[in-house]
């Protein structure tokens, strides 16, 4: 009875210790945006149960797409980001790229893609690759971000 005993007494402290996050609601609605000249599919990530604390632009990188920052974009979105995922407009072009993404900070400000508008102090940007040098190059051209 003793080792019954134990036995439950050991599984319950083992089942407490395990204790699994649930993820925020996060809602996902992919636009069309004019960047850079071309039309592109734009993901917009947003929180669903409370305002936002700001937007996260996200650049991917060489030869990739807006689906290579998903995972990103709900983890940013679940914490109260709004995450904006753009299609590059271009596989080669990093200044073309820079400029496009400068434009859609701009559009943001405006209020596009379904967002109200967003003053650059609360807009970020973040880009892996090829996408970091496409954010580098926009950050240079904003002050204030």
């Amino acid at each position: 009875m003793n080792l019954v005993r134990g036995l439950v007494l050991a599984a319950c402290f083992l089942g407490a210790g395990v204790v699994v996050a649930q993820p925020a609601p996060v809602s996902v609605v992919t636009e069309t945006a004019a960047l850079g000249g071309e039309d592109v599919k734009v993901d917009v990530y947003r929180p669903q149960d409370f305002d936002s604390v700001g937007v996260a632009v996200l650049a991917h990188g060489f030869t990739r797409d807006r689906m290579r920052d998903r995972d990103l974009a709900q983890a940013l979105a679940g914490a109260g980001i709004v995450a904006v995922a753009p299609d590059l407009p271009s596989a080669v072009n990093s200044l073309g790229n820079g400029d496009a993404v400068e434009g859609l900070v701009a559009d943001l400000e405006r209020g596009a893609l379904g967002l109200p508008p967003t003053s650059r102090a609360r807009i970020v940007l973040i880009g892996t690759s090829a996408g970091g040098l496409a954010t580098v190059i926009a950050a240079s051209n904003l002050p204030g971000l």
